[in-house]
C-alpha cells in the first residue's frame, strides 16, 4: 500500500512540477523589456511600415528610439494585464491615466523633432491624447468583436499563467515531495520517488519544445498570412516564441540530468544502506 500511494503521489507530482516549470519559463519572458529585447530588430519594420501608411516621415534610427524609450516600457509594463482583462471582459473599462499617456506623446514628439527636426505644434495635445485613446478603446472593442475564437484561447492562456495557478502548482509539488518523505521516512527512498518524475519531466519538457520548434513556424507563418498581416509580424512573433521555446527546452535537459544523476544516486545509497 505504501508503494501504491508513493506511485501515485509520484505522478501527481511529476505533473504539478512540470506546470510550475513550463509556467517559470513563460511568465519570466512576459514583459516589455525581454519582448523588445528579442524581437525589436523584427518591430522596428512593423512599426515602420504603419508609419509610412500614415505618410509620416523619419530616419532609420527613430522607430528603434521609440521602442527602446523608458517611457513606452514604463507605459507597457503598467498597462499590458489592464489591457488582457478589457479584452477577456474581465474588466468591462479600460482607463489610462491622462498624463501616462502625455509622457509618450511628449517622449515620441521630442524623438520625431530630433531625427526629422520637424516642427511639431502641440498646442491641441491634450485633445488629441483624448481622441487617440478613444480610437484605441475602439479597436480593443472591433479586435474584441471579430476574434472571439482567439478571445477564447487568451482567456484560457491568461488563467493558466495567472499567479494563482502558478502559486498553486508550485505548493503543490513542495506538499507532495513532502508526503512522499513522510510516507516512506527514507531520504535515499524519497530521493528516487521524487527525483524519477524530474528526469522524466525534463524529457517532456525536451520532446514538447523541439517538437514545437519544428512544427510551429509553418503552422504561424500561415496564421500570420490568413490573417492578412505583414511577414515581419511573423518574424518578430517567432523570435520572441522561438526563445521560450528554446529555454524550456533547456529546462528539459538540465532537469533530465539533474533528475537522473540524483536518483541514482538514491537508488546506490539506499542499497548500501540496505546492505
Amino acid at each position: 500500500m505504501k508503494k501504491f500511494c508513493s506511485v501515485l503521489l509520484s505522478i501527481v507530482f511529476a505533473l504539478c512540477l512540470l506546470a510550475a516549470l513550463m509556467i517559470t519559463v513563460i511568465r519570466s519572458n512576459l514583459n516589455y523589456s525581454k519582448i523588445i529585447n528579442i524581437a525589436g530588430q523584427f518591430l522596428n519594420p512593423v512599426m515602420e511600415h504603419y508609419l509610412n501608411e500614415e505618410n509620416v516621415k523619419f530616419d532609420s534610427e527613430f522607430v528603434p528610439d521609440v521602442l527602446a524609450s523608458e517611457e513606452l516600457k514604463d507605459f507597457v509594463n503598467k498597462y499590458q494585464d489592464a489591457v488582457v482583462d478589457y479584452i477577456v471582459d474581465k474588466n468591462p473599462e479600460l482607463t489610462f491615466e491622462h498624463e501616462d499617456v502625455k509622457k509618450i506623446a511628449e517622449k515620441g514628439i521630442e524623438l520625431y523633432v530630433k531625427h526629422t527636426g520637424a516642427y511639431v505644434d502641440k498646442s491641441n495635445l491634450d485633445a488629441q491624447i483624448n481622441q487617440y485613446v478613444s480610437e484605441i478603446i475602439s479597436d480593443l472593442d472591433t479586435l474584441k468583436a471579430e476574434n472571439q475564437e482567439y478571445i477564447k484561447i487568451i482567456k484560457i492562456v491568461e488563467i493558466i499563467l495567472s499567479d494563482k495557478t502558478y502559486l498553486i502548482c508550485i505548493i503543490a509539488s513542495v506538499v507532495l515531495a513532502c508526503l512522499l518523505l513522510l510516507i516512506n521516512k527514507n531520504i535515499f527512498v524519497w530521493m528516487q520517488y521524487v527525483f524519477m518524475p524530474v528526469f522524466v519531466d525534463g524529457i517532456i519538457l525536451f520532446v514538447l519544445a523541439s517538437g514545437l520548434l519544428a512544427t510551429l513556424p509553418g503552422l504561424l507563418s500561415i496564421m500570420v498570412k490568413n490573417a492578412g498581416l505583414i511577414d515581419d509580424i511573423y518574424n518578430a512573433v517567432w523570435a520572441y516564441i522561438s526563445v521560450i521555446l528554446k529555454n524550456i527546452k533547456l529546462y528539459g535537459i538540465i532537469c533530465s540530468i539533474a533528475g537522473i544523476a540524483l536518483w541514482a544516486v538514491g537508488f546506490t545509497l539506499g542499497r548500501k544502506k540496505a546492505s
